[in-house]
Parts: structure tokens; sequence; C-alpha cells
């Protein structure tokens, strides 16, 4: 146990820079040492204390990370027994690749994020935290940021959606990304459609447009604008896509 707690504390500078909550960063490196063995399955998390202290961080912040491990399906809390490692989550993924080249591939993927998305839009509304509507709203502001600097954004991107998937407190909604990965934010393709950076630039400023606009409904526990929102903009983006393919099949 001793080694465990001896882990270095993260660093105020290094929660700064990714712009991340705390709880989500307690919450990532956490989940990076259930998933590297570091907990085996039954293995006890040190206590909230100790956690507190090794993070160097509230106990508010531990409680939230573990409250979001819990919904991630890594830790079990046993009643006056503490916290212990379920283990590494093991996605099942199919044995065909994700081409996001592909028209059908990227076109599906997106069909599959409308069915599912929608609905945890609607359900962060109703469950979302002060911390985790920080979060994504780190994520609007790092994309913009990111944007006006000529990236891409897809960390960004991935990050907001990310966000309201934990938001549902429901481990599923947050599968859909563990199985998938970045290949859930098709954003190659539009760069190389249209090589106009100031067009891919405006497109992402949309993007982000409707971003702010799903936030501003979860923020107001709106479940219902949430999820037209969530629709809208998915929508928008896959239809976007159909005009990409188009013009490079007739061209």
């Amino acid at each position: 146990m001793a080694d465990i707690l001896d882990k270095p504390a993260l660093s105020p500078s290094l929660f700064a820079r990714v712009r991340e909550s705390l709880p989500t960063r307690v919450h990532r490196d956490l989940s990076a040492r259930i998933n590297s063995g570091e907990f085996g399955v039954g293995a006890q998390l040190p206590t909230e204390k100790d956690l507190a202290g090794t993070y160097g961080v509230s106990r508010p912040v531990i409680r939230e990370a573990i409250s979001i491990l819990r919904a991630d399906g890594l830790v079990q809390a046993r009643q006056g027994a503490g916290v212990y490692s379920l283990g590494p989550r093991h996605v099942p993924y199919t044995d065909r690749q994700l081409d996001m080249n592909s028209v059908s591939d990227a076109i599906e993927t997106l069909e599959v994020r409308l069915s599912i998305e929608c609905e945890a839009a609607a359900l962060a509304a109703a469950r979302r935290t002060s911390l985790q509507l920080a979060d994504c709203t780190a994520a609007v502001e790092g994309m913009r940021v990111a944007i006006e600097s000529g990236e891409t954004a897809i960390n960004w991107d991935m990050r907001f959606h990310e966000s309201i998937a934990s938001m549902t407190h429901n481990a599923q909604f947050q599968m859909l990304f563990q199985i998938f990965g970045d290949k859930l934010i098709p954003r190659t393709r539009f760069a190389k459609a249209d090589g106009d950076p100031s067009a891919m630039r405006t497109y992402l400023h949309r993007v982000n447009g409707e971003h702010k606009a799903i936030l501003s409904a979860i923020e107001c526990g709106d479940s219902d604008t949430a999820r037209a929102a969530m629709r809208l903009h998915l929508a928008n983006v896959k239809e976007g896509l159909k005009a990409v393919y188009s013009r490079q099949d007739t061209g």
C-alpha cells in the first residue's frame, strides 16, 4: 500500500494545461491504473482520505471521481468496507475495423450516434453535476481556442461528447466511446474534401456553436431541448458528410 500512496500528486499546472476538472483528471488517472492492472480485480483502492492526499485534492473531488468510476463499471463500493476494483472493462470489438474514409462506415456510425447520444443528452440534463458542467464548458472553450489556432480540434470535440456521456451516470452510454474512439469524429474527410482552412474553420465554429446550444439546454436542466439540440447537431454532421462525399463522387 505504501508504494501506491507514494505516487506523486498531479500538479496544478497539469490540471490547468489540459483544462479538465479535478474529478475528471483523477478519474482518468485511476482508470488508467485499473486498466493497467495496478489495481487488479478485487483489489481495494486506498481510502478517500489517502487518495485526497495522493492527488492533492479535496475529498469531495475524490468522491466525484469514484462516482464516475462506478458509472464506468470499473469499481464497486461496499458499504462500510471501501471501494474495490472490478478490473479492466472489456469492450466487445468486432473483427471488422471501421474505415472512416468509407461513406457507409461514416454514415452508419453517425446513425448509431443519433440513436444513442440524443437520449444521453436528455439524461445529462437531468443528472449532471456542477463539476461535470464545468468540464463540458471547458471542452467548448478549448475547442474554440483550438479552432482559432487552425487545429481540427478532434480531441476537444471528443471530450465534449464524452463529458455528456459521463453526465448520464450510465456506463453503457460511455461504452460507445470505448468502442469507436476518435473514429466518432469524422473530421479528416472534411479537411481533405475542401482543402480550404477558412472554410474548415467556419464549419468547426458552427459545430461548436451547436455544442454550446446542447450545453445550454443541459445546464438549464431541459431534457427535451437537450435531446432536440443533439439531434440537430448530429443530423447536420451527417448531412454535411453526405454533401462532401457527393461532391467527391461527382468531381
